[in-house]
């Protein structure tokens, strides 16, 4: 099974602006992250199971809040990208500027922006949504991208380009879905190449080297990290505030600093020492002064020739990311508050993965939970702390899936004082130390890096931890509850999780069931949801329930409860959910019906069958009655053909049929089906 990717939407006012921003940063996190796009003017949001909604601005914020209740919505910063800034800086100064954004937050952000950037030399006015003006009183439309907005009468339009998402912005995204910190050299090296651009360009506009300078910096003033760029012949024609505060300003310290890195660079190439970041060939931990660095190497295409760009992060940056993910590990008191009680479901798959939880909650061994996204792998991990001896004791759940893999070793295991700069002089204890003497459940297991597994698998035979930077062991005494949605036997196989760390986890395994295969409890569990959820409940007609109960529902009960939220919101006042209130993903991707209808459509013989139970829904018919009447209209068939569509026709769902003399009824599934073919 492959690993499932997080979700992402992103909500703007406009269509295109949210979907330029979803391209841009799938374009850098598509690997790892599905990200989707949805626009306020398109009216209704069909809602996918997502883990985090950004939105561009506080409208759209409350906006995408109540079509993703339940999901984290941020926020999303953007800022102006630089296209056209050449004609800008060629617009007298003191000429009036109508800046045309909607809305209004939006166009007077932009107009603060430009300002900050250097572009102070025009007089702005703002205008959205059809303000009232006079044409004459301005000299020339200014507009991220919204050409549609802009008002008749003023013949001088620059568009400076869509707003890009802020760099700060994509760092809160990164550290909420709990990306590789790398990702953050990646989008900075796109971030950063407009600029470069445009500060090259400024040359051509600006008179002096003084000038070049305080734009440049005003581009780069709100970037957090070193820049020294290069051009093709390996002169430094970019750099930023930080770059100062690491070497100094004159031209003399910058060469011998640059000199320093590469010299670094080239020694660890040559030598494959181990000061290497995992898996990033063309980064390194610099030190400098008593300060250490993050420094990445990169190189941008820039009118045929390459660029390199050099970018420094502190450490104390990396450490403020650690800060922000322990205080996320930290935000619920360290206990478990579901029972087996909270597990819903009365098939008999449900009540067999219940009944072995419970007899593995009475022992200390490792378990291991196995099952779809959705599933509720953590109410089991809650459900057997709470059964088990250490009930009274703290349980302490992980998600390794959200923690960068520079910080994890840490926030598992600890560290003592003096580990790496910026350490806390009592150093701190780790996640495993917290859970002493209870339950730690490690979520997103198939998730760890190689080296953490190794890691994990001494805690396991030892029972015992080591802080980073300590020489002794701490004793331990927890009990382990693994869980993950992958396939770890096919990642023993292909080498990326090891076979010894497998078998100590697999101890005692639980397999959780996913909601497909609880289809005819779907009903009831809609009821008891609404009624927990809103204090209500609404009535279902029979065709939604249906569609509810044969879509295969990939997100299991977490997209079942995100889609029932829609639902009773769509419905508004209405206390009845048709069928057009559902989204129309969850009607195209019904596979099993989709089938159903392919099957039905080749063979005339079952459809034939079906249309006939289906004008006696409240009755049965038997196999006689159903050939004595096909044979009437014409359709002559054998008692042997009969016998197996209606075979094909029970196993499909869409009869129940009994012996001969208790013939066959047509089933909701059925009626649903026969009447979608024979509409138009």
């Amino acid at each position: 099974m492959s690993r499932r990717k997080k979700q992402l939407a992103f909500v703007s006012m406009l269509l295109e602006t949210s979907e330029l921003m979803a391209e841009s940063i799938q374009k850098v996190i598509g690997r790892d992250v599905e990200v989707y796009s949805y626009a306020v003017e398109e009216g209704k949001i069909v809602p996918h199971t997502v883990d985090l909604v950004v939105s561009s601005g506080y409208y759209n914020y409350k906006y995408a809040e109540s079509f993703f209740p339940g999901t984290q919505v941020i926020n999303g910063y953007r800022i102006v990208s630089g296209k056209n800034f050449e004609q800008l800086l060629r617009i007298p100064r003191g000429q009036r500027a109508l800046l045309v954004a909607n809305p209004e937050e939006a166009s007077e952000e932009v107009i603060q922006q430009l300002i900050k950037m250097g572009m102070d030399h025009l007089v702005y006015e703002p205008y959205w949504n059809n303000k009232k003006i006079n044409p004459k009183n301005y000299d020339l439309i200014i507009t991220p991208h919204m050409l549609s907005y802009c008002p008749s009468g003023i013949s001088q339009i620059i568009d400076i380009g869509p707003r890009v998402l802020s760099y700060k912005t994509f760092a809160e995204i990164i550290s909420i879905l709990g990306l590789d910190i790398n990702y953050l050299n990646i989008f900075e090296m796109q971030y950063l190449r407009p600029h470069i651009d445009w500060g090259r360009n400024m040359h051509r506009y600006l008179n002096t080297s003084e000038n070049l300078r305080i734009y440049q910096e005003a581009i780069l003033r709100d970037i957090d990290e070193g820049i020294i760029a290069l051009d093709e012949r390996d002169n430094i024609v970019l750099t930023n505030r930080i770059i100062y505060e690491i070497f100094g300003s004159s031209k003399v310290l910058l060469n011998d600093g640059l000199q320093l890195v590469e010299k670094q660079f080239s020694d660890e190439m040559q030598t494959g020492s181990g000061n290497y970041i995992e898996r990033e060939p063309d980064a390194i931990l610099f030190k400098h002064k008593g300060k250490s660095y993050h420094c990445s190497k990169s190189y941008i295409q820039i009118d045929n020739a390459q660029h390199c760009l050099y970018t420094f992060k502190s450490i104390d940056q990396i450490q403020n990311l650690a800060t922000n993910v322990q205080r996320k590990l930290h935000s619920k008191s360290f206990s478990a508050k579901y029972t087996f009680e909270d597990i819903w479901g009365k098939s008999a798959a449900i009540q067999k993965a219940k009944n072995i939880a419970k007899r593995f909650a009475k022992t200390n061994q490792t378990i291991l939970l196995t099952g779809e996204s959705g599933t509720g792998k953590e109410l089991f991990a809650q459900a057997v702390h709470n059964e088990s001896p250490r009930a009274n004791s703290p349980f302490v759940a992980v998600n390794l899936a959200s923690i960068p893999q520079s910080i994890m070793e840490s926030e598992l295991f600890g560290y003592v004082e003096g580990a790496f700069t910026n350490a806390k002089k009592s150093g701190k204890r780790g996640v495993f130390e917290i859970a002493n003497g209870g339950t730690i459940f490690l979520d997103e297991i198939g998730d760890a890096p190689l080296h953490i597994q190794l890691l994990l698998l001494r805690v396991l035979e030892e029972r015992e931890i080591i802080r980073v930077g300590a020489e002794q062991p701490t004793p331990i005494n927890v009990r382990v509850i693994a869980a993950t949605n992958r396939n770890l036997p096919s990642m023993v196989e292909n080498g990326t999780f090891r076979n010894d760390l497998f078998f100590r986890l697999n101890v005692l395994p639980i397999q959780t069931v996913p909601l497909r295969e609880m289809r005819n409890e779907i009903p009831e569990f809609i009821d008891t949801y609404l009624i927990e959820r809103f204090g209500e409940t609404k009535k279902f007609e029979p065709d939604v329930l249906t569609i509810l109960q044969y879509y295969d529902w990939p997100g299991n009960f977490r997209e079942l409860r995100n889609v029932l939220e829609y639902l009773f919101y769509s419905a508004g006042d209405s206390k009845t959910v048709a069928a057009d209130d559902i989204p129309n993903y969850i009607i195209n991707d019904i596979s099993s019906i989709k089938q159903t209808e392919t099957m039905l459509e080749s063979d005339p013989l079952m459809r034939s069958i079906l249309n006939l139970l289906a004008q006696y829904p409240d009755s049965s018919i038997g196999r006689g009655k159903i050939i004595s009447q096909l044979n009437d209209e014409n359709c002559i068939v054998t008692e042997a053909n009969v016998k197996r569509a209606l075979i094909n026709l029970k196993d499909a769902g869409l009869i129940h049929t009994g012996t001969t003399r208790q013939g066959s009824v047509i089933t909701e599934l059925g009626l649903y089906i026969i009447k979608k073919i024979q509409s138009p």
